[in-house]
Formats: structure tokens, C-alpha cells, sequence
């Protein structure tokens, strides 16, 4: 049996009869753990096997103990025969012997390195639960997430982390020099080729939405670690613009067009990890005014930021976030299809994709329902670089807010915290129960929220690369309309 030990000395302390334990114990390397005391489990070598110093420049052989010279990791190879019955002592002294053959959950990380602390330390000590392959639980098992993917994916050196949930996005963004867009930096419409790129500022807004998910994390953490590629440099050179005319496409997530793109500008490796986005101006040819396009659950999205792409960064900030939400199983309803509940807080709600959530329970009310109005009702999302505690935030809801039963609404309480609110537009509050279509579906029935942090599936990449069943991915478009605002 090859030893792999790196430390600085090996003593004799503790005896321990030789055994014939099963193989199941031993393997080709011992890693250095930690000084946690002794492990006898790990101590045992079958009569079988042999194992010995290399004697030579690391380490000889001083009556008793095995004894480094340096401190370098050394290969003890098969020289020295140990009798059964040979009392053996292994102990470090800084640290523990462990044996690491044993993959109790086949993540690739040795049951000693998976030390189930929730303190990633190094490779040798990474904190995970050896008995779950996903410790943190967002769909890329430990091993991909420490040492990297067998495709050659440097997934720790992009920023995961066994003990934090990941999310990891791709984008991609079509050129254009036909269509006409608002140019911010001159105030005015404008018809100059121009591409639909998402800027830092929309990167770190998206971040900002995740990392502040009231989602728990085994480091002990909260919120949701977002790895965006927008072709920034380093390892995110995966994000790059795909040269085009008018900036459409020419179908949706599952047409050719889409898949082509995808096909030829999302590496292989990727798949299976991220998701991946087409950013343009619209889609199905500029035959519709949806601000984006998503698989229910999957991998695949569309962001169509049409001529506001520069005018309202907010806005494609949010609709990232809304498109991603579908990757992850949520729907306008959060697990419902049912739109415009003014007590479903969420940027998966029309009334709040673009206007930012409600933060004060003013609600958006039914006013919310006419695309004019979606920016007067709402809480705005603030302009590029407005602090974030003065702006409305992007957010899933989290599922705190009471049902709403169309027949039987209660004005004096309105949706939350006991805000009066005017849900049937009479122009004063009504004096007990009346009934309204608040969210303007043409029906009268009990309106919920839904937590959806809660209720996040992120297997959408693995299931869309086949490495599992899961959900059948299936489409889900986005009509909602930017407000007419501006140009």
C-alpha cells in the first residue's frame, strides 16, 4: 500500500492489533487532517498489505518511530513488512493520520476530507457532510465545487463554494446597427450600432438581489452567491457578443435560432453548471413586445431589453432576475400561474417586475394592471446610483403576506401591516367587506403569496443537460411590456 503522509513525524504511542479489516478502510494516500485525536478506525492494516518508509533523503527509519527529515509530503512505498500482532503506533504531531479511500456519497472528496464542519479550510479539509454529495444544496456536487469539474470547469477559482449556494449565469448579447434605442449618454433616441451588453451596474444588481435571499447556508451564512460571466476577463471569457444586424431573434429559447447561438457559443464544459442567456433586442422576430423569454425549470432564458436597454438598467436588471426565476420553478404566482396579486410580493409579479416591490403595503393595487401606470403605483426601482436603502428592491417574495379573498376584502386592513388600502378603486376606504377583481383575471377567489426563496429548484442546469429527471423543462414567455415611459 503507497502512503502519501505530509507532516513532520510519526511516534509510537498507542498499540493496536493488526487485523483483517476490509479494504473499505484503505487507500493509496493518508491526508493530514487535523490534530482531533485518535482515530482508530483509520489505524488498522490488514495482514495482506505492506507498509514502509522510503528510506532515503525524507524520512528513516530510529528504532521506534519513523522520523522526517523535512517537511515535505513523502511517498512511503512497500519495503518493510509488518508482522500480525506488531503492536503500531501512528500519531502525528500536529496532526491526524487519516485514511481517505472511503467516497461515502461519491462526490470524489474522501469521507477525511469532508470533515463536516461547515468551515471550508482547504482540500484536505473542506467542511462538507461526507454523507451528501451536495452539502449546500444548489444542484453542483462538493467535489465539482473544491476541485473543479472533470470537463476542466475551475469552479472554486470562479468563486463557488461547497458550503454556499451557487448560482452560475452566462451571458451573451447580440450587436445591432438597424434598430433605434434611447442613447442615455445624449439624451436622445438614437439609430448607431450599439449591442446589448448587461453593465456591471446590472450585474451587481442581480447580485444584490440574491445575496441578500433570507436563505441559510451550513457556513452559516445567508443569501444566494450568484457567479455572473458578462465577459469581464480572467475566468469569465464565456460572455461574448454574437455578431447580428437587427439584434432579433428569430424564435424563442426552444427554436433554431436560440440553440444554434447557444450551440455555438456556450462551451461544452458549461453545461450541466450554468445558465445561459441571449441578450437582444426582441424576439420572434420583433413581432412581440415581451421583455423576456425562460424555460419552466431549466437553463435557457431570454432577456429582450428592446430600445430601453440603456434607458432603464433597473428594469434589465429585474427581468433577469424574473427570467431566472422561472429557470428555478417559480411562476407569476409563485406556484401558481395566476398574475398581478397585489399580496404576492415578488419581481416574478407583473406589478412588480419593473416597478420594484411593494415596501411600505401600499400594495400596487389594480392600477398596477394598466401598463401605464406600473412606475406611478409601484415603489420605483431608483435610477443608477441611488444607494440601495433608497430604492425599491429586486426581490422574490417571501411568502409572509395574509390570502386575499376577492369576495370578502377587508379595506380597513388592506393587504399588510394594517395600511388602509382602496382595493375596488371606490375613491374611500368602505366600511366592511366588499368585493373586487383586484388583479384583474375577470374572477373573484382567494389570492395567496408564496414563499418563493423557499421553494427554489436548482437542479434546472443538470436536468437540462440530462444528469437527472427532475422537472421536464417547458416554456414560459414573458409579456410583460416595458411601461411606455420615455421615447
Amino acid at each position: 500500500m503507497r502512503v502519501y503522509v505530509s507532516t513532520a513525524l510519526l511516534l509510537l504511542s498507542k498499540s493496536i492489533t493488526l487485523a483483517a479489516y476490509p479494504s473499505v478502510y484503505f487507500v493509496d494516500h493518508f491526508n493530514s487532517i487535523r490534530n482531533v485525536g485518535w482515530s482508530s478506525e483509520f489505524a488498522y492494516v490488514p495482514t495482506s498489505r505492506t507498509v514502509s518508509n522510503n528510506v532515503g533523503s525524507n524520512f528513516s527509519l530510529i528504532g521506534s518511530k519513523a522520523e522526517a527529515t523535512n517537511a515535505e509530503t513523502t511517498l512511503l512505498s512497500e519495503e518493510t513488512t509488518l508482522s500480525q500482532g506488531l503492536p503500531v503506533w501512528l500519531l502525528f504531531k500536529a496532526a491526524e493520520i487519516a485514511l481517505c479511500s472511503k467516497d461515502s456519497d461519491n462526490d470524489r472528496l474522501g469521507d477525511c476530507q469532508e470533515t463536516n464542519t461547515g468551515l471550508f479550510v482547504s482540500v484536505s479539509d473542506t467542511g462538507t457532510d461526507p454523507n451528501n454529495a451536495d452539502t449546500d444544496g444548489d444542484g453542483i456536487l462538493d467535489g465539482d465545487e473544491v476541485l473543479g469539474t472533470l470537463a476542466g470547469l475551475d469552479l472554486p477559482g470562479m468563486g463557488a463554494s461547497p458550503l454556499k449556494k451557487t448560482i452560475l449565469m452566462e451571458y451573451d448579447w447580440l450587436s445591432e446597427d438597424t434598430q433605434t434605442w434611447y442613447d442615455s449618454s445624449v439624451a436622445a433616441n438614437s439609430n448607431a450600432p450599439h449591442n446589448h451588453r448587461p453593465t456591471a451596474a446590472v450585474a451587481g444588481w442581480v447580485e444584490e438581489a440574491f445575496a441578500n435571499a433570507p436563505v441559510n447556508n451550513p457556513d452559516g451564512s445567508t443569501g444566494i452567491q450568484i457567479i455572473q460571466d458578462y465577459g469581464q476577463g480572467g475566468l469569465f471569457t464565456g460572455g461574448n457578443e454574437i455578431a447580428d444586424t437587427n439584434g432579433n431573434l428569430t424564435e424563442d429559447v426552444f427554436g433554431n435560432d436560440f440553440i444554434t447561438k447557444r450551440s455555438n457559443n456556450f462551451a461544452a464544459n458549461r453545461v450541466g453548471y450554468f445558465h445561459y442567456t441571449i441578450f437582444a433586442h426582441k424576439y420572434y422576430d420583433g413581432g412581440t413586445e415581451s421583455s423576456g423569454y425562460a424555460e419552466l425549470p431549466g437553463d435557457d432564458l431570454i432577456v429582450t431589453s428592446n430600445w430601453w436597454f440603456d434607458y432603464y438598467p433597473d428594469s434589465v436588471a429585474s427581468t433577469i432576475v424574473h427570467e431566472l426565476g422561472h429557470n428555478l420553478n417559480i411562476r407569476h404566482g409563485g406556484d401558481v400561474n395566476t398574475n398581478n396579486k397585489p399580496n404576492y410580493n415578488s419581481v416574478m409579479n407583473y406589478d412588480f417586475q419593473f416597478a420594484g416591490i411593494d415596501i411600505d403595503c401600499g400594495g400596487c393595487g389594480p392600477d398596477c394592471s394598466d401598463e401605464n401606470n406600473k412606475f406611478i403605483t409601484g415603489d420605483s426601482i431608483a435610477d443608477a446610483g441611488v444607494p440601495a436603502g433608497l430604492r425599491a428592491r429586486i426581490d422574490f417574495s417571501r411568502g409572509n403576506r395574509a390570502d386575499l379573498d376577492e369576495t370578502a376584502l377587508d379595506e380597513s386592513i388592506g393587504i399588510c401591516s394594517n395600511v388602509e388600502l382602496d382595493l375596488n378603486r371606490s375613491g374611500a376606504i368602505d366600511a366592511g367587506l366588499v368585493a373586487s377583481d383586484i388583479n384583474n383575471d375577470g374572477l373573484n377567489g382567494t389570492l395567496s403569496d408564496y414563499d418563493d426563496w423557499s421553494n427554489i429548484y436548482y437542479d434546472g442546469p443538470a436536468d437540462a443537460s440530462g444528469a437527472g429527471a427532475g422537472l421536464r423543462s417547458r416554456p414560459l414567455i414573458c409579456d410583460n411590456a416595458h411601461p411606455p415611459i420615455g421615447p
